[in-house]
């Protein structure tokens, strides 16, 4: 049995472009196979009205009318629909439920569908799933029936995405409709899945607006960008006449989304002051979440400045449902987990004000954007560790600085950045922005930085093998994890349960008094704002504390396993870290969010014996 949902999704799209390739058209269908099919039903079903022909060996598909006025006639009055498919009962529920807006006895469903009263009570439970994006509910009445609750704007975005491919709208349309629609997408470069929805968005308020279904709201964080074009406005009053109806500023900002929501590209240089006041508080409020959950703090100015443009289009897709092709969303959470996991994390911002519900490709172009911020702070952090950004500490005084600083420079470059510094000034001085300290004095410090010992007049040779010596270690950073990470390593009953076994990690810490006595009970406090378990059988609980100061990991390993919880990582992170520290930790977020979504190396886990084994396995990805 033919898809008539793709039959009728084809003919609009053929009558809107006359001509589509079949790679246009296998964006909306699953295989060739399925278009030589559906051209086959449509040429059928519009005998002697239409031409639809596939030229160029299948690679394009062409559309003529050859009869206007037949054809428009059938098209109103065509019945293509098929009730044996689930999908088709859903539109229907929802067309009825919409269309009538008042209570629908279920009987009378099952009668028109010749369908059983626990088939409709099956999709009932579907259809009640598909709404929750929409903001919309069906309730029930015992001896009235079932309705659809939801605003007006809601029920046009089903009408548009869950109906209008079954059940498409009852408005007569002509040619000239149909080159409006034309021009207009022409007009404004639209694609196909644009252009197709301002075909239907024209449609259905068309429809809602002559049965007295008025939009009367402003949409929240959405602007008009076309308000005052006159090509949009031409096409308002067209529609105005052709269909003698009245159309609102409302009305005419929902007609109008596709061409407002097409790509971020074409809004880039446009005013939106409007609503930038709200879009700064939403990022402000991303960022807070990201920096409470992941102690990693993102400068907002600079975060805003780079996706202020982006996510205001995809806030407005988000609100309109648009759909978006996920060409790379898996590749994303692969190369950049630790950003996949801030955008999920900022994403919850979005559901809760505006009851906006994400997909993985959604998260996964927010996630573009926290990677590049995260890649400019490794330049950042590889800069500020490189030789040639460093410090010399001595008491001799700035003659002896001077001295020791042009010899320096030969060694490690005339370009080089070298700081004078004494020893009371490590008392204060973050000196962790170093790559590397020379010093005249002997000196001990908490943070680990390379040191060489000098006298005021330098060895070329000495200096320059020790600098190599340091490169090399720097280059094996991994080598040196015990001098910025404790590792911990714990042996599990996983019957005694997640939260069980986590306190028991906590106490171990606490008797070792690594961490505050009070550790458990901050885990509780964040654990039930936001579960902390992921997938793959992994909970990774992350928290500051007080008097640590090193990042503490402990890997706990479950056996048996319980309620597929297998391992379970516990971060402890200093309140306040220098920049090494810093850097240290994105490497264990990034290292440990790929773990978390690859089974073979939780299954590697789960062989460790010994701390000696972790450290290993941890240098293995090079963290």
């Amino acid at each position: 049995m033919p898809s008539y949902a793709n039959i009728n999704k084809l003919l609009n799209l053929l009558l809107l472009k006359n001509k589509l390739s079949s790679e246009e058209i296998l964006e909306e269908v699953d295989s060739k196979c399925d278009i030589y099919n559906y051209v086959k039903e449509i040429k059928h079903i519009y005998k002697n009205e239409l031409d639809v022909n596939i030229i160029e060996d299948g690679h394009i598909i062409t559309l003529n009318i050859l009869d206007e006025d037949k054809f428009y006639k059938h098209l109103y009055r065509a019945n293509m629909y098929d009730f044996n498919d689930y999908k088709c009962r859903i539109a229907y529920l929802f067309y009825e439920l919409i269309d009538k807006g008042i209570y629908v006895n279920i009987l009378d469903l099952c009668d028109y569908m010749n369908v059983s009263r626990g088939t409709v009570n099956n999709d009932l439970k579907k259809a009640k799933n598909i709404l929750k994006k929409y903001g919309a509910e069906i309730v029930g009445v015992p001896n009235k029936g079932i309705k659809l609750n939801g605003s007006e704007f809601s029920k046009r975005l089903i009408l548009i995405y869950e109906v209008f491919d079954y059940f498409p709208s009852k408005i007569f349309i002509n040619n000239k409709f149909i080159n409006m629609i034309k021009s207009l997408s022409e007009h404004y470069k639209l694609n196909n899945l644009s252009r197709y929805l301002i075909y239907k968005s024209t449609l259905v308020s068309i429809y809602r607006i002559k049965n007295g279904n008025l939009l009367n709201t402003k949409i929240p964080m959405y602007k008009n960008f076309e308000a005052n074009s006159s090509k949009l406005n031409d096409f308002i009053t067209e529609i105005k006449n052709i269909f003698k109806i009245n159309i609102n500023n409302e009305e005419i900002d929902f007609i109008s989304f596709p061409i407002n929501t097409r790509n971020s590209v074409y809004t880039s240089n446009v005013d939106n002051t409007k609503n930038e006041k709200q879009l700064i508080d939403i990022v402000n409020e991303m960022l807070k979440n990201v920096e409470e959950k992941f102690v990693i703090h993102i400068d907002k100015e600079d975060f805003f400045e780079k996706v202020r443009y982006h996510l205001l289009f995809l806030i407005n897709r988000l609100i309109f449902k648009i759909p978006v092709r996920d060409i790379f969303s898996d590749q994303i959470k692969i190369k950049f987990p630790l950003a996949f996991e801030l955008a999920k994390t900022s994403m919850n911002v979005l559901r809760e004000k505006y009851n906006l519900f994400s997909t993985t490709v959604d998260i996964s172009y927010l996630a573009v954007y926290f990677a590049l911020i995260l890649d400019e702070r490794k330049t950042i952090y590889d800069e500020s560790n490189n030789i040639k950004n460093a410090a010399v500490i001595t008491n001799a005084g700035r003659g002896a600085f001077e001295l020791i600083q042009r010899q320096l420079k030969e060694v490690i470059g005339l370009n080089s950045k070298i700081d004078f510094l004494t020893t009371s000034d490590l008392v204060t001085k973050d000196i962790s922005e170093y790559g590397i300290l020379f010093s005249t004095e002997n000196v001990s410090m908490d943070v680990y930085l390379p040191i060489i010992q000098i006298n005021g007049i330098i060895d070329k040779n000495i200096l320059t093998q020790k600098i190599n010596e340091i490169e090399s270690r720097n280059n094996a950073l991994i080598e040196k994890i015990s001098e910025v990470v404790n590792i911990n390593v714990m042996h599990l009953d996983g019957d005694k349960g997640y939260r069980n076994n986590v306190r028991l990690i906590t106490e171990a810490l606490i008797k070792e008094g690594i961490v505050s006595k009070n550790i458990y009970k901050n885990f509780e406090k964040k654990e039930n704002l936001s579960s902390m378990i992921y997938e793959n059988g992994v909970a990774f609980p992350h928290l500051t504390d007080k008097i640590v100061d090193k990042l503490n990991l402990t890997l706990g390993i479950l056996n048996p396993e319980k309620d597929n919880l297998k391992i379970i990582f516990f971060l402890v992170i200093p309140e306040k870290m220098n920049s090494i520290q810093e850097e240290m930790l994105m490497k264990m977020y990034n290292y440990l969010f790929t773990i978390i979504s690859e089974k073979n190396l939780i299954n590697m886990l789960q062989e460790i014996n010994s701390i000696d084994d972790f450290s290993k396995f941890l240098m293995k990805g090079y963290l």
